[in-house]
């Protein structure tokens, strides 16, 4: 037996997604609750910025979810002005940033993507991934928890995959 979200939540999460579609890729990640969930992004970063990922769902503007201050030759550093959740952990260097979300619940669920600020302005990924999430039962009622769900892409390779899980 398959347990599946609201109808009503899935189709605002959907709505959203093939709007900015318009603009941008967006994959789709489906993850079961507790599965540890890592988004990539590939970026050639030689100078000292900010570097975000933000989360949008149907209820709310965009926010910051996470955020590193790059530096080509030190360690990068959190940002103090992001609240970040004790369960994502974002890694920084020249060529990767990644998110990694652990345990995911039902809270976790909308559209990621990551923001490199030049200058004044924030550059946004070319492409968004849209992490919804599910439960499976065993007929004798017990839960189906898979250990991890990780989802790599870049930028050049963002057209050709859709869907993944």
């Amino acid at each position: 037996m398959k347990v599946t979200f609201p109808l009503h939540v899935i189709a605002g999460m959907v709505c959203i997604s093939v709007l900015i579609s318009l603009f941008h890729a967006t994959l789709i990640l489906v993850a079961e609750p507790g599965d540890d969930v890592t988004l990539w992004y590939q970026h050639e970063q030689t100078t000292p910025t900010y570097i975000f990922w933000f989360k949008h769902t149907d209820s709310s503007v965009p926010v910051y979810i996470s955020c590193q201050y790059f530096r080509n030759n030190s360690a990068s550093s959190h940002c103090s002005f992001v609240n970040q959740s004790k369960r994502t952990v974002m890694s920084v260097n020249s060529q990767y940033t990644s998110l990694t979300i652990t345990a995911v619940n039902p809270t976790d669920s909308g559209l990621y993507y990551c923001g490199i600020r030049r200058g004044s302005q924030i550059s946004f990924s070319n492409y968004q991934i849209l992490i919804t999430l599910r439960c499976l039962l065993h007929a004798d009622g017990s839960v189906y928890w898979s250990d991890s769900c990780s989802h790599q892409c870049s930028s050049f390779h963002a057209e050709e995959e859709k869907t993944t899980q």
